[in-house]
């Protein structure tokens, strides 16, 4: 088993008439310790956010015998938490600017 930290990070719009940004991101926040907690293959979420850039940085610690399902199974909690927070990913309509995975120590 290998520990894979991934990265990603978002350019994303922000709708004027929705929450403010901080409260999403706190329940984007919120749904990744709920997944890593559930043992769904993620662990040690953080979120974060550059206003003068609008990137959100979300990064998780994915774990798996193979270096690309580590990364599958961060992208797919991310996008179910995004998602169980309420907000749409259809066809990651956000821009993905980079994605980063590096081995980590387990």
């Amino acid at each position: 088993m290998i520990s894979i930290d991934v990265t990603v990070d978002l350019n994303v719009r922000i709708d004027e008439d929705a929450e403010p940004i901080d409260e999403q991101l706190g329940a984007v926040m919120e749904e990744l310790v709920k997944l890593a907690d559930s043992d769904c293959g993620i662990s040690d979420p953080a979120v974060s956010y550059d206003s003068d850039l609008r990137l959100v940085t979300i990064e998780v610690v994915a774990e798996s015998d193979d270096f690309d399902d580590a990364v599958v199974t961060a992208d797919s909690c991310i996008r179910s938490a995004i998602h169980a927070a309420g907000g749409a990913t259809p066809g990651w309509t956000v821009e993905r600017l980079s994605q980063k995975a590096e081995l980590a120590d387990a």
